[in-house]
């Protein structure tokens, strides 16, 4: 069946429905028994007298309340006056004060010593010392001020009084009086039943709470309605009764005339939708016949057009009327789609095409990016491997302090530019998000030690006082070079922006911990110049600084590479400052494996102590610039080993064709001409005479491409410029 005819046919349906119901309902409206009118109309009435006792009870509470507030600051104001003007005149301004207080039911009374009241009695009274000799007393006559808040024209017929919370009267009237009696007696009754209502429960527990109720009661066997309505401020209660409505006569004229009225809409209702029903039906009819197979015909349209049958040949296009008009202009709509899905496929395919180019282009860049860092990378280290190291090497054979020093303001210029190159790598790596962490177990406590040597000079330069709080200590499994560069940066900031003769706090502490894991807490407070709190998260941004004088203290690349190793290493930084007080900066890394070893201690307390090993050893070191090499030949010359050099790869592939005795070790530079060092590596590891030999190598780029390629291919790797330490221990760890 046709959805439109389905429609049409409930509709009917519910018409005869709501006909049915409806005259059935108006037949037992008029049918029914008299006395339920008036049921109703008598249960409406005292409905009314409810609302209108509660209504009441309110408007005298609150009448009350605002009367005695306004009594009391006129009797403040009275006194005032009396207290400050000549006794001459004090007579005019009491009979001024008797006059208006009147108008309140209050009197006013003089008296020569002071009366003690109850404490019912100061609800209604004031006293106030005028002076040794004069009381000033104003006393309130609350029956006399209730009778002047009842509102006679329209609640005549209601009993009104105010209780205490004992339920005393405190209005003096017979009516309040008598009433009062017969409801404590009423509720001494109740009280005395073995088993109270529910209903019977709360009434008595709201008249004892001071809380607002309405419900009835019997007084003399007169059914009453009761309204009580706490008074703000005061301890009373405003009581309101009125005598239930029994019945309400109405005049069986008017009775009739409703009886009459109900027939009569009955009968036109029921005519009226017996019309609109058959009306309705005949309707459904003739517009299902009309509208059925036209509808079919557009059903079937639009299923082609959702298939992308634009073009389709409608029967209904040659109509003359309204539907006809519509077919086309749904054939209209469906060439304007036709256009827009060719033209939007067009663009799709031609955007396609060059976000591809984009793409491809963005790679390239990346890429392109990727070996600039690289190469720029090696050019700095290579010549940075020999200031370094040489100077290095200078700064422990040299004797005269004065050298010396030169020597180590050099070495320290060469270890700030290294900073910052390896700053720039760090970037590049975050960019990539590529940092590798490298765990191996080490002492929190040497690490910051180490550091705090590193500084030294730059502290005390500025006469800044660091202060080391230590306390036990883990040994944990974390990767040195990035704790170094963590707490290397915050230090450094600390120096830089704590003036002279101040004082930097070091705090590390541990929480959460378990047998083989806790927290590692540092916190870095210094007493320095402090940054508005605006400011606290531009600091974290790359290349920010927040005053241009900052510039000369490098990048601005420190605390922003510090924030992305601490996330990486599954920690978080915090920062508190205030200008003019000082910067508090905690670090927080979670879950950190626990050490138990004790060899920490012992490699640490080592200085370089260069091992003099009982055979004779032969080292091969290939590296295309010689300086390089150089350098490499000082830093193991105290070893006492014979050397082999070579150019690149395929000179030391030559030589160790030719010579007797192969090397040991071999170090190798990876970025070389003729033949790198990871293609030398491959060729020694694929020969069965060379591939015992333990290749280190020597890189100067740090990308993370190229420390995976290492890892792959060789047996360890230095990053130029080489730490002595580093070197050590590879040696060592070979020739254990």
């Amino acid at each position: 069946m046709l959805l439109k005819n389905k429609f049409f046919v409930a509709l009917a349906g519910t018409i005869i429905a709501y006909s049915v119901f409806i005259s059935f309902t108006s037949y037992k409206i008029i049918t029914s028994n008299q006395e339920e009118v008036k049921t109703i109309a008598t249960n409406a009435e005292n409905k009314y007298l409810h609302q209108s006792a509660l209504h009441y009870s309110f408007d005298v509470s609150n009448s009350l309340n605002r009367k005695m507030i306004e009594i009391k600051n006129i009797s403040k104001r009275y006194v005032e006056l009396i207290k400050n003007i000549r006794s001459i005149k004090s007579r005019d301004v009491l009979d001024t004060a008797v006059q208006e207080l009147k108008k309140y039911s209050t009197n006013v009374i003089i008296s020569d010593s002071k009366i003690n009241y109850t404490t019912d009695e100061t609800l209604v009274t004031q006293q106030y010392k005028i002076n040794e000799s004069t009381y000033l007393i104003f006393q309130t006559d609350v029956t006399k001020l209730l009778n002047r808040l009842k509102n006679k024209d329209y609640y005549a017929d209601f009993v009104t009084i105010i209780i205490d919370k004992n339920m005393n009267v405190v209005t003096d009237n017979s009516d309040s009086k008598q009433y009062l009696s017969l409801y404590k007696q009423k509720l001494k009754d109740i009280t005395k039943l073995d088993e109270i209502s529910y209903d019977l429960m709360i009434a008595m527990r709201k008249i004892e709470k001071k809380e607002t109720w309405d419900s009835e009661i019997k007084i003399n066997g007169e059914d009453h309605i009761i309204a009580i309505q706490p008074v703000k401020d005061l301890p009373w209660s405003i009581v309101t009764l009125i005598k239930k409505k029994l019945s309400v006569n109405y005049d069986q004229d008017l009775t009739n005339k409703i009886d009459n009225n109900y027939i009569l809409f009955s009968n036109k209702l029921f005519n009226t939708i017996i019309f609109i029903t058959l009306f309705t039906l005949i309707t459904s009819i003739l517009i299902t016949y009309y509208v059925k197979g036209p509808l079919i015909l557009f059903s079937e349209w639009i299923k082609e057009i959702q298939k992308g049958n634009y073009e389709y040949n409608n029967p209904l296009l040659y109509r003359k009327d309204e539907l006809g008009t519509l077919a086309r202009n749904v054939s209209l709509m469906a060439q304007d789609i036709s256009i827009l899905v060719n033209n939007l496929e067009s663009k799709i395919t031609e955007r396609t095409k060059l976000l591809q180019q984009s793409k491809e282009q963005a790679e390239k860049a990346n890429i392109n990016k990727s070996k600039f860092i690289a190469n720029i990378s090696h050019e700095l280290r290579t010549p940075l491997n020999a200031i370094l190291g040489l100077s290095l090497y200078l700064i422990e054979k040299e004797e005269n302090s004065e050298k010396k020093k030169t020597l180590e303001t050099l070495n320290k210029a060469g270890q700030g530019l290294l900073e910052m190159v390896n700053d720039i790598l760090d970037l590049s790596k975050i960019e990539a998000d590529k940092i590798i962490a490298h765990n191996k177990p080490n002492s929190i406590d040497h690490i910051i030690s180490d550091i705090i040597d590193i500084t030294q000079f730059q502290s005390k330069s500025k006469n800044i006082q660091i202060q080391y709080k230590k306390t036990e200590f883990h040994h944990l499994n974390i990767d040195k070079k990035y704790i170094n560069k963590i707490i290397m940066n915050i230090l450094s900031n600390a120096i830089k922006f704590t003036e002279d003769g101040g004082k930097i706090d070091i705090d590390v502490k541990y929480e959460n911990s378990t047998p083989t894991t806790t927290d590692l807490i540092m916190v870095f407070t210094d007493n320095g110049r402090g940054i508005e709190e605006k400011d606290l998260e531009r600091i974290f941004n790359p290349f920010e600084q927040l005053y241009d004088k900052d510039r000369e203290y490098g990048t601005g690349l420190g605390l922003f590479i510090t924030k992305k190793i601490i996330e990486d290493m599954n920690g978080n930084i915090s920062i508190k400052s205030k200008v003019g007080i000082g910067t508090s900066i905690c670090i927080k890394l979670k879950d950190v494996e626990i050490i138990k070893s004790k060899l920490i201690d012992q490699y640490h307390t080592m200085r370089r102590n260069v091992t003099k090993f009982k055979d004779s050893k032969t080292i091969a070191i290939i590296d295309d610039i010689e300086f390089n090499r150089e350098v490499l030949k000082k830093k193991v010359e105290d070893y006492g080993f014979e050397i082999i050099e070579a150019i690149n790869g395929q000179d030391m592939l030559n030589k160790l064709e030719s010579i007797i005795k192969l090397p040991d070790i071999i170090f190798t530079d990876i970025k070389m001409p003729i033949m790198d060092g990871i293609e030398l590596t491959k060729r020694i590891k694929s020969s069965d005479n060379t591939k015992h030999i333990p290749v280190i190598a020597i890189t100067a780029h740090g990308m993370v491409h190229e420390e995976l390629e290492i890892k792959k291919h060789c047996d360890g790797y230095l990053a130029k410029p080489i730490e002595n330490k580093e070197l050590d221990s590879i040696i060592t760890t070979i020739f254990k």
